[in-house]
């Protein structure tokens, strides 16, 4: 998509045309041309779904985890946080049922652990896959792998943003408390939990930049590059404080 953006020419004085850069509304024309073009909507539903369906495998592989290390009795008053914040059926069906999981021999969850982590990697690595495909639809590039190097390159592109994922979660739902429990004072905590934010957004961005460059290359022009990441690293941030708001007030 950004490979037709900016291709408007005017004279030179020696007769040769130059680029000359579209202004706002020539590049927003150009913009949405090229979304219908590319079906740009179609493939981020794509990506979505793929997505979509990562996240039943990763509650099997986190209910899995806790059957491992939780005992039966212990369930109650672990999840009391979580299940105050919710209906008291809803609440008690969730305790019963991790009750029920974590009463179960740890070699059928261990079973359960595996699929559900194959589960999880298999689709995440899927997601990603569109992804790489719908980046490279938006730039009218051709995949340089094959089948297998295309599932490997998405293994790759996987591991990495669990990776950072579970560090951006960290910081914006745990990180608190780990200052709380660090014995932080009052006056130091809030600069501290303020720190967060902009290190999750140099954090995403970076992660953004680097998968950007390795689908499309190091030849996309950087001020292109700036651009998108900076977009995502903020839709980012922006569904990573909703998240942290609604983590504070459960």
């Amino acid at each position: 998509m950004a490979g037709n953006l900016g291709s408007m020419t005017s004279p030179r004085p020696d007769g040769r045309d130059t680029p000359q850069r579209p202004g706002i509304w020539g590049l927003l024309r150009q913009f949405t041309s090229n979304v219908s073009e590319h079906h740009t909507l179609l493939a981020a539903a794509g990506v979505a779904y793929y997505f979509a369906l990562a996240l039943v495998p990763a509650v099997v592989a986190i209910i899995s985890i806790y059957g491992l290390i939780a005992e039966p009795d212990e369930v109650a008053d672990q999840l009391e946080p979580l299940t105050d914040a919710l209906p008291s059926e809803a609440g008690q069906l969730v305790v019963t049922q991790l009750r029920g999981v974590t009463s179960i021999g740890d070699g059928r969850v261990g079973i359960s652990l595996a699929i559900g982590l194959f589960g999880l990697l298999w689709l995440v690595s899927n997601a990603f896959n569109s992804s790489v495909m719908a980046i490279r639809i938006a730039h009218a590039r051709r995949s340089p792998h094959n089948w297998v190097q295309g599932r490997i390159f998405a293994l790759k592109l996987s591991a990495v943003a669990m990776m950072v994922t579970t560090v951006v979660i960290w910081g914006v739902i745990a990180f608190p408390n780990t200052l709380e429990a660090a014995g932080f004072t009052d006056g130091a905590r809030p600069w501290l939990e303020a720190i967060r934010w902009p290190m999750v957004l140099v954090l995403a961005s970076m992660s953004l930049g680097w998968i950007y460059r390795m689908v499309v290359g190091p030849s996309t022009r950087t001020r292109a590059r700036i651009v998108a990441v900076g977009i995502g690293g903020v839709i980012w941030i922006g569904g990573t404080f909703g998240m942290s708001v609604a983590a504070g007030s459960a």
